[in-house]
């Protein structure tokens, strides 16, 4: 097992995420259904979790309070030498990252988005995955 490099507290823009509504209090269940057709109509929900970055790889994993209220949140893993791009992308509060692999496209959002992309890029270019 492999030691991380870093970890941190971030939302992933998760398009197959869906609400299990039996664990939202019933008067709520209308609001949250209208929020979650909102975003699923914009790429996905935005589910909080953390990245844990390895040597080789990155990792997505949900917080058990998004895995209570969420059904199909599966820990999203994508290796360093499968990355074509990691962009940069300013937003309100939070910043954007997004990570695009031949097969996968992971959007993070997170306080220091900027070093974290910088550590991103410097684990794919040791991994020999972009230039």
């Amino acid at each position: 097992m492999t030691i991380p490099i870093l970890k941190k507290v971030c939302n992933a823009q998760l398009p197959e995420a869906m609400v299990d509504f039996s664990a939202i209090p019933f008067n709520a269940r209308l609001g949250v259904w209208l929020v979650s057709k909102w975003f699923s109509q914009r790429g996905g929900l935005w589910v909080g979790g953390s990245v844990i970055l390895y040597d080789d790889r990155m990792v997505f994993e949900a917080n058990s309070l998004n895995n209570y209220f969420h059904y199909n949140l599966s820990c999203i893993e994508m290796p360093f030498k499968e990355v074509i791009s990691v962009e940069f992308e300013p937003a309100f509060i939070t910043n954007i990252i997004t990570i695009r692999s031949s097969t996968q496209l992971l959007k993070i959002r997170c306080y220091g988005a900027k070093q974290l992309r910088e550590t991103l890029l410097d684990l794919c270019k040791s991994n020999k995955s972009i230039e």
